[in-house]
């Protein structure tokens, strides 16, 4: 035995099943403090009583600080009440246990020691034993170290246990139970049980002779189901009845776009707008395949979007980018996919709950709305959003405010301001393709509904597989998006046309309607004010409907414009014609509309003022020109000074008569 200088805090003694450890030490009354692990008992103990009880034999002084000596014999593998199985998984355990003992004393970080003792086979015998994971290694050394190796010895193996065996009747009725509580608060195995059993007994015609259902085999029932359902309880209950619904096969998805889900974000950068280089917030509309997690469309627009907006991103989706986007963007990964998309999922968001929106019915498009503030309804989106953004706020121009995320800074953005909308817009596009499509996204990283996939592919590299097996149906045609995108409006019909927002429409067809049934009729056929169909991205034309024929008759409007405008665009281009222009033909609306909309007023207002100072500049250089040619006209004083004099001749006074004088007439001003 060691002497008292070597004797520290945390020693371990064993006698028998009892151990006792160091609780402290009195070196002036030559004594130690043992307390009994199992009562918590404390005694005082001499050194010298303490020697020789080692000494005899009656304690085993333990070097180890799990409990056990180096030298001390495996009981657990002699033990025959265990079970040949429980004996294989101890030896198994003990060996992962060793194991780790020996990478952490040659200086391995613990969390590589327990992932390489994951990696051990078990031993061959006759009885199979599963691998573990590095999570449970590490639980098996944390109770190692506290309890020594009875820790080790697997529960519920003893020998004359029976196993029971679920049927498939039993297994189905246990998923249901899972399925019809998962809109429980909590849900524990045990209730789950209770209620399984209860369920079995009320479907038995003889209760006494069913036999219940254990806990264990409720529990390795549930540990099969997939992960969404499994882990559903460590989240929140609305994120646990939103995770469970993706489990269910009715959002299971297996071909590309058949749902895609949309939303809009506003981007953490300042752009420049125009020529004139305004600096703009922008906003972004975004939409994602499900199947395949690529997405299809990202527009950049510099006010909040509206359904019309979200339109143009859906028909984005739908026909995906041109060779000339592909071009100018130069991206590599040039994945020019189209199809009809039958599902989009979108929020309550004005820019989707619109009738502007709502018309993708009419194509055969099916609109689900997530509930209100559910963003995990749509995981897809979300994630592509958040690295979207993360994208945009490493450019110039960004209002990220490092110091304090949550709040941004848009003066450092306006002031380091370089990128201007139109380069934006190419740079978000060679970032989906040539980045976001070729990051490994798992199942479990965007919680899916993957389920099945063993391993995390590539947007691209799903999309590529997907369509060398499937060929999506085409796309509705540019028409049909435009009478989609048409609302449906009341208005009457007068002589001249129709008005609406101010604007008059007419047409042949109008006029033979306007003889046919009137300005306004009592009868029953013909209502009073007829129905239009109006496109909110183009002013020029609406459809009228015949209130008999209920055929679409074109109207036009009376300005020539030469490409579609916006009712808010246009109103906008006519009311600067008229202000600046004092016309509203159809070349000064269209001027109006360059200037006015697409951001040249600075630009047209810079160069009238440059011209102004090109002609002021024009006018000073004239004026130095002229001065100094007068100068170098006329004798300097040098010259003058060395000149001779000379004789000054005699003046001839000229004779003048009187008469021929005339006197000076004074000129007056006017009275007022």
């Amino acid at each position: 035995m060691r002497g008292l200088t070597e004797l520290k805090e945390g020693h371990v003694f064993v006698r028998d099943n009892e151990r006792f450890f160091v609780v402290d030490i009195n070196r002036p009354l030559n004594q130690v403090v043992l307390q009994n692990v199992r009562t918590e008992k404390r005694d005082y103990v001499e050194l010298p009583h303490l020697y020789q009880a080692v000494a005899d034999g009656r304690l085993t002084y333990v070097q180890s600080a799990t409990g056990q000596a180096a030298d001390a014999p495996v009981v657990a593998l002699t033990d025959t009440v265990l079970s040949e199985l429980s004996k294989a998984e101890f030896s198994f355990r003990l060996r992962a246990v060793k194991e780790v003992e020996r990478l952490l004393s040659e200086g391995h970080p613990a969390c590589q020691a327990y992932e390489q003792c994951s990696y051990l086979e078990p031993e061959p015998s006759s009885a199979t034993v599963r691998c573990a994971s590095a999570r449970t290694v590490r639980r098996w050394y944390s109770q190692y170290r506290r309890k020594g190796q009875q820790a080790l010895v697997p529960g519920h193996s003893r020998k004359g246990r029976t196993k029971s065996e679920l049927t498939l009747v039993q297994e189905e009725l246990i998923r249901k139970v899972v399925h019809d509580n998962s809109e429980k608060a909590h849900l524990s195995i045990k209730d789950l049980c209770t209620k399984t059993n209860l369920q079995l007994t009320m479907q038995s015609s003889d209760p006494n002779a069913i036999r219940p259902i254990s806990y264990a085999r409720v529990r390795s029932v549930v540990v099969g189901l997939p992960w969404v359902v499994r882990h559903a309880h460590k989240f929140e209950p609305k994120l646990r009845r939103a995770i469970t619904s993706f489990g269910v096969d009715s959002y299971k998805v297996q071909w590309p776009f058949e749902r895609v889900e949309m939303d809009y974000c506003k981007l953490p950068v300042i752009a420049l707008f125009g020529k004139s280089g305004k600096p703009v917030e922008v906003w972004s509309s975004v939409a994602i395949d499900v199947a395949t997690g690529h997405l299809l469309a990202a527009e950049v627009f510099t006010r909040p979007p509206n359904g019309t907006d979200a339109l143009q991103t859906f028909q984005r989706a739908c026909y995906g980018m041109e060779e000339a986007e592909f071009e100018r963007a130069a991206i590599k990964n040039r994945l020019r996919v189209t199809g009809a998309i039958s599902e989009v999922v979108v929020d309550n968001g004005s820019e989707f709950r619109n009738g502007s929106f709502t018309q993708l019915a009419t194509l055969g498009v099916k609109v689900t709305f997530a509930p209100s503030y559910s963003p995990y309804r749509k995981p897809f989106v979300e994630r592509a959003i958040g690295a979207l953004k993360a994208f945009v706020g490493s450019l110039p121009g960004s209002t990220v405010n490092h110091a304090d995320r949550s709040v941004t800074d848009p003066e450092q953005g306006v002031h380091h301001a370089c990128v201007t909308v139109d380069d934006l817009q190419a740079y978000i596009n060679g970032f989906i393709f040539d980045d976001y499509a070729l990051r490994t996204i798992g199942r479990h990283a965007i919680t899916t509904c993957l389920l099945g996939e063993s391993a995390g592919l590539t947007p691209t590299d799903r999309m590529t597989s997907k369509l060398a097996s499937f060929t999506p149906a085409p796309p509705p045609s540019q028409e049909a998006f435009r009478l989609a995108r048409m609302v449906r409006h009341q208005r009457s019909l007068q002589k001249a046309g129709i008005e609406f927002e101010t604007l008059h429409y007419s047409s042949a067809e109008l006029r033979d309607l306007y003889n046919e049934i009137g300005v306004s009729t009592r009868s029953r056929v013909v209502p009073d004010k007829l129905d239009i169909y109006v496109d909110p991205i183009d002013v020029r034309t609406i459809h009228v409907v015949h209130p008999i024929t209920k055929q679409r008759l074109p109207a036009h409007l009376k300005y020539d414009l030469p490409f579609a405008m916006t009712y808010e665009h246009f109103r906008e281009a006519r009311d600067f014609a008229r202000s600046h222009f004092k016309s509203e033909s159809s070349m000064a609306i269209t001027q109006a509309f360059h200037i006015r909309v697409m951001g040249a007023v600075e630009e047209l207002e810079r160069d009238a003022k440059s011209s102004r100072t090109a002609k002021k500049a024009r006018r000073s250089s004239a004026a130095f020109i002229e001065k100094a040619k007068a100068a170098t006209s006329q004798p300097s004083l040098e010259q003058t000074a060395i000149q001779p004099e000379v004789p000054a001749l005699p003046l001839l006074q000229p004779t003048l008569a009187i008469s021929s004088l005339k006197p000076a007439q004074r000129h007056r001003r006017p009275g007022k």
